[in-house]
């Protein structure tokens, strides 16, 4: 049989998550490609239209029962729908996964992700979205998984160490078909973009 199963990402996503924020605490939100000095606002001509986050070292996707960890390298393609006012501001894009587990895949199985990014301390943000994910594996599983009410950790560019990234540690997967399911799924995931991205207003 074959394991299926919907992960992500994503991410992916999309800013720094301090999981138990509150939207009380939340402002508008913006994603920025400079850092101005004291401002917590994105300038005009500075926010952020193309997305590109990859993933360092590897996504692993944990299922239990029967027990299978797969491993791969994700990438996310996507853009701002320039919404920048928002709360919060919405990502659109594609999760492709590559050098999966031998005899593993792993593919979007809902077309484009929608993710909506919301600011909630100065340089972070909690992150959730619209995803199925399927992933097989040959003699195991065939599963298909959503990301559900998963909040997904974002954060702002930390120079030189990180560029921004999006952050989530055994995240529960809701199952939503396949013939073949484990009786549990968890993601794990650390995407970082591919230039300096700023949370902002």
């Amino acid at each position: 049989m074959k394991l299926r199963k919907t992960c992500l990402t994503a991410l992916l996503v999309t800013a720094v998550a301090l999981v138990g924020a509150s939207t009380a605490m939340a402002t508008s939100t913006a994603l920025c490609v400079a850092n101005e000095s004291g401002e917590d606002v994105c300038k005009d001509g500075n926010q952020l239209g193309p997305i590109h986050y990859e993933s360092v070292s590897w996504i692993y996707i944990l299922a239990t029962n029967p027990t299978r960890t797969i491993a791969c390298h994700s990438l996310f393609t996507g853009s701002s729908l320039g919404l920048f006012t928002s709360k919060p501001t919405i990502i659109d894009g594609n999760f492709s996964y590559s050098d999966c587990t031998p005899g593993c895949t792993v593919a979007e199985a809902s077309g484009e992700a929608q993710l909506k990014l919301l600011k909630t301390t100065l340089t972070e943000g909690s992150m959730s979205g619209s995803l199925e994910v399927s992933v097989s594996c040959l003699f195991s599983v065939d599963c298909t998984y959503k990301l559900g009410t998963l909040v997904i950790g974002a954060t702002s560019a930390s120079l030189p160490t990180t560029t921004g990234q999006w952050l989530l540690s055994k995240g529960a997967l809701a199952t939503v078909g396949g013939m073949t399911c484990p009786m549990s799924t968890t993601l794990d995931m650390t995407m970082e973009s591919l230039k300096d991205i700023y949370i902002k207003k």
